[in-house]
């Protein structure tokens, strides 16, 4: 965290940044993964983040909450889901192919129900059961 020079509105000016740059990086994580940050200043007070990503899939932003640094010290949180949890295809290779293609990957390999996977009660998949679904649009 540091002071960085920015030409705005043909004028310069001197903001708080992280790694020097405006937004500051992008975090990528996966769930359940334990992230570490190391925050070093210029102020005697250096700090460690450390905390567990749970529950929180998606895209999301990190910010200061100092003043009007939240202004300047920002940038993206990215969670993605634990690996093969809805693909049998790695989750990173089916994000690749849809942003290359510019469209919707492949559809899933597996749905949840009731956001869980697999053998459901009191159906088994030694048997054969005829299940209705209605899906009603939003």
């Amino acid at each position: 965290v540091g002071n960085l020079s920015i030409r705005r509105m043909c004028q310069e000016q001197t903001i708080i940044a992280v790694n020097g740059s405006l937004p500051g990086p992008t975090l990528q994580v996966t769930e359940d993964d334990t992230l570490v940050i190391h925050v070093v200043n210029k102020s005697p007070y250096n700090y460690t983040y450390k905390f567990k990503v749970t529950k929180h899939e998606g895209t999301l932003w990190w910010h200061a909450h100092t003043s009007f640094m939240r202004a300047t010290v920002y940038g993206a949180l990215i969670i993605r889901p634990r690996a093969g949890e809805w693909w049998n295809a790695n989750v990173m290779d089916v994000e690749r192919i849809g942003m290359a293609i510019g469209g919707v990957p492949n559809v899933s390999d597996a749905y949840s129900i009731n956001g869980r996977l697999g053998d459901l009660s009191p159906f088994s998949n030694k048997r054969k059961h005829k299940v209705t679904l209605l899906i009603t649009p939003h």
